[in-house]
């Protein structure tokens, strides 16, 4: 078992050497390298010496091999600050990544050329860049990643050469945010989403945001859609000159219903797809307008139609070809209108079939008047306000005030049944805490709910009945006052007895009051 274990752990360590040994780090040129010995491939570590420019080569050659350049993978320059002058790096075309460029003390870096061959662009490769202010990215490059922070403050302007994803914590890309149409053309979203990522992210000054071949697609696509609503209209044109005789038809006919009329404002997008479909399509439709013209150009079939399906618009038409129904209709309404709309419109439609009003049980308006004619000093009053009323739920709430304001009446006259001869013109001077004081004010107070006249009038007259003393009074001095009505607010008042003298004084004097 021991043997097995050291067996394992030998061929551990064997592959272990071997893969370093397939490894190995060179310098080239002031740039570093990583060679990977097992398929001569290289790629750039790190950048060294003061140069402004530095040209990456597609191949290097090392012990005697050459070695394809493959990705740039450098870190930035030492700590020491070798490599501040650095402001251009030329990239070979056979690159095909460009995964990290970091410039820790490379302010100066102002363009940098990237081949048609890579395919992927992390952004944050461009950290510390400052002067970094035009960046072109070819149409070979399918996914870029944008980092979480702006980097990049100067760059002013960004090209893309293609129609890359887009990353950024979650993938701008077809099924997230529908970037493409149905038919995979790019839309205004993609470019204003990847336009607005840019300058947050990556670019706050950014000021010009170039995408041909998005852009292409969608003015591509707006012609496209222009064609259509042109080719729309055109149609609709075609169309309505057959369907203006339909609708006029309609409208000459007395029993004519909006809800007949076409219009052809809605075309079906694959009958413009091609012109004998859009033909085939028009020709249905001429077929459809006619057949229905035929069907609805005849006034009793409408008129059929109508009372059976729409029964408010038939009662409507019905008392436009015949204007002596209204009176006739707005009686039924007003005598009727406590029932649901369902029966009004029944007993309607069968006067206008009839020509006479159907005989039915008693109306609202008896029903009414035999329940509540008590609050009402004569059958004139009540219709009056039945009438008024614009429904019946109003007259209901009028007849619930009413009631109200007779309860009162009905309790002032127990009162002053109870507590015959009370002296009403003691009302100021009497005290609430005496029983006599209360009873007074009780009957005042009464009297003055009482807001609706018929009631009051009543109260008035229950005063007279068992208040002799106000009655007396009244009789001795009516004539210096226009009504008894003014005459009770005087007397139960603080001043009565100057009032009355002063009514007197103007009275023998002949001074209109």
């Amino acid at each position: 078992m021991g043997k097995a274990k050291l067996f394992l752990i030998s061929i551990c360590i064997l592959f272990t050497i071997n893969i370093f040994a397939y490894k190995e780090k060179v310098i080239i040129n002031d740039i570093e390298y990583e060679l990977d010995l097992s398929d001569n491939s290289a790629s750039v570590k790190n950048f060294y010496g003061n140069h402004r420019q530095i040209n990456i080569p597609a191949y290097i050659n090392y012990k005697y091999d050459t070695f394809k350049v493959i990705s740039i993978n450098a870190e930035g320059s030492p700590k020491s600050g070798v490599g501040g002058l650095l402001s251009a790096i030329l990239v070979p075309d056979i690159t095909n990544s460009v995964e990290s460029m970091h410039a820790e003390h490379r302010v100066d870096i102002e363009s940098i050329v990237i081949p048609n061959t890579v395919t992927y662009i992390d952004m944050s490769s461009f950290d510390n860049m400052i002067r970094l202010s035009s960046l072109a990215i070819p149409a070979s490059v399918t996914h870029i990643y944008i980092p979480s922070v702006r980097e990049l403050p100067r760059l002013k302007q960004i090209a893309i050469y293609g129609t890359p994803v887009i990353e950024y914590f979650v993938y701008l890309k077809l099924e997230n945010n529908k970037i493409f149409n149905d038919d995979n053309t790019i839309n205004e979203k993609y470019f204003e989403i990847a336009k607005t990522l840019f300058k947050l992210y990556l670019a706050p000054n950014l000021n010009e945001f170039i995408m041909p071949i998005a852009q292409k697609t969608i003015s591509e696509y707006k012609l496209k859609q222009l064609e259509i609503e042109r080719r729309r209209k055109n149609t609709e044109y075609e169309l309505n000159k057959y369907t203006k005789q339909y609708n006029d038809s309609l409208r000459n006919n007395p029993w004519y219903c909006k809800d007949y009329t076409l219009s052809f404002s809605q075309i079906p997008d694959d009958a413009l797809s091609t012109s004998d479909k859009c033909k085939s399509w028009i020709k249905q439709e001429k077929n459809r307008i006619y057949k229905k013209y035929v069907e609805f150009s005849r006034g009793d079939v409408m008129k059929n139609t109508l009372r059976t399906k729409y029964p408010d618009e038939y009662i409507v038409k019905a008392a436009k070809v015949n204007p002596d129904l209204n009176i006739q209709l707005r009686e039924i309404d007003i005598e009727y209108r406590c029932m649901d709309e369902s029966k009004i419109n029944q007993i309607k439609i069968e006067l206008i079939d009839n020509g006479k009003m159907p005989a039915l049980e008693s109306s609202c308006r008896a029903k009414q008047y035999n329940d509540n004619k008590r609050l009402f000093p004569s059958k004139e009053e009540f219709d009056t306000a039945y009438n008024n009323a614009t429904s019946d739920s109003e007259f209901i709430d009028f007849i619930q005030k009413k009631k109200k304001q007779y309860k009162i009446l009905q309790y002032l006259s127990s009162t002053l049944y109870g507590n015959k001869n009370l002296n009403l013109c003691e009302a100021e001077s009497a005290s609430t805490s005496s029983k006599k004081g209360q009873i007074i004010h009780s009957v005042i107070d009464d009297m003055s709910s009482l807001s609706d006249k018929y009631f009051y009038d009543q109260g008035i007259e229950y005063i007279m009945q068992y208040c002799p003393k106000f009655k007396k009074d009244y009789e001795k001095n009516k004539i210096y006052f226009d009504s008894v009505d003014m005459f009770y607010h005087s007397y139960i008042s603080a001043n009565y007895k100057t009032i009355l003298k002063q009514r007197i004084n103007n009275y023998k004097n002949g001074i209109k009051q």
